[in-house]
């Protein structure tokens, strides 16, 4: 297989669905408390009542991202309201596989696509021009699947690392006394 870069390109727009219009911004004091994930640039930011969008979508930050690289981007299935903050990407099934996407656009550096790059804005003409390769439906879900994968086993070794951290706090808070002297057992 050829280096994705090497390969033809097509816009977002002819690949996804776009279904920011129907975004709500609803300020802190006036949103309604519910158990609805209030979705912005870089996650969620609050719990309401209602919902603006139910499926699988791809959200990318419209500005505020915490980074270029890689830019604030990730999966959500089910419902949600969105606020004005975000762009909500729907990926058409038959030419692309929505998790090909997710890993596409997480390996893509921002940069180039943002109208400034001291406070990163991606408008809705440069989100429908960010370019995906053509790449047979197949080969899409393969090589999602790859990364699928590997994603899982660094998520389970970093919490692995983590637990072991706080097993070494632990131990050294019981071993240790406050005065720094070792308890022997």
């Amino acid at each position: 297989m050829l280096p994705l870069a090497n390969l033809p390109k097509q816009k977002l727009e002819n690949v996804c669905e776009i279904h920011s219009r129907y975004r709500k911004a609803v300020p802190a004091l006036s949103r309604i408390k519910g158990e609805t994930p209030y979705q912005g640039a870089n996650g969620i930011i609050d719990y309401v009542d209602g919902y603006t969008h139910d499926g699988k979508f791809l959200l990318i930050a419209q500005d505020g991202s915490t980074s270029l690289y890689p830019y604030s981007l990730r999966r959500f299935s089910g419902r949600f309201c969105a606020n004005d903050h975000v762009h909500i990407v729907k990926p058409i099934e038959e030419v692309l596989d929505y998790n090909f996407a997710y890993h596409y656009l997480r390996s893509l550096n921002f940069t180039p696509y943002v109208n400034n790059p001291t406070r990163s804005k991606l408008t809705l003409p440069l989100l429908k021009n960010l370019p995906f390769p053509v790449i047979s439906l197949d080969e899409q879900k393969r090589i999602a699947h790859i990364l699928d994968t590997m994603l899982e086993l660094k998520e389970a070794v970093e919490k692995e690392v983590e637990l072991r951290r706080q097993q070494f706090e632990y131990y050294k808070y019981w071993l240790l006394n406050p005065e720094g002297k070792l308890e022997t057992m």
